[in-house]
């Protein structure tokens, strides 16, 4: 009987062995992703940016034309709308970019509460 529950308890120590490299490999495929996808986002970030102000530019013309009658309300309108739309998507992928760099802190340090005070 006590040899059983010596290879019993081989086994299960093996098989802990085997499931904690599996979540080191798992929490390094998440860091490795989580490093990607904040490169990735600093990309659409200053794509956005760069959209953003093509379209400030824009709907300055536009506005300019407006106000002398050139365009109607609706042309107008467009232009404030996708500049609205501009304002957000730079807006929304500044504020992803934040929290992909949080989340890389918080694998690094380990710490949360100082990333979310501070």
């Amino acid at each position: 009987m006590t040899g059983h529950n010596i290879k019993t308890a081989k086994i299960r120590k093996n098989d802990t062995a085997l499931r904690l490299e599996l979540e080191k490999n798992n929490l390094y495929t998440e860091i490795e992703n989580a490093c990607l996808d904040y490169a990735r986002g600093k990309d659409e970030f200053l794509a956005a940016k760069a959209s953003l102000e093509f379209n400030n530019k824009s709907f300055s013309a536009v506005e300019k034309k407006f106000e002398t009658g050139l365009v109607d309300v609706t042309d107008y309108s467009a232009a404030k709308t996708t500049l609205f739309r501009a304002e957000a998507e730079a807006l929304r992928t500044k504020l992803q970019v934040l929290i992909r760099k949080l989340t890389i802190s918080f694998y690094t340090t380990g710490e949360f509460e100082n990333l979310i005070y501070n």
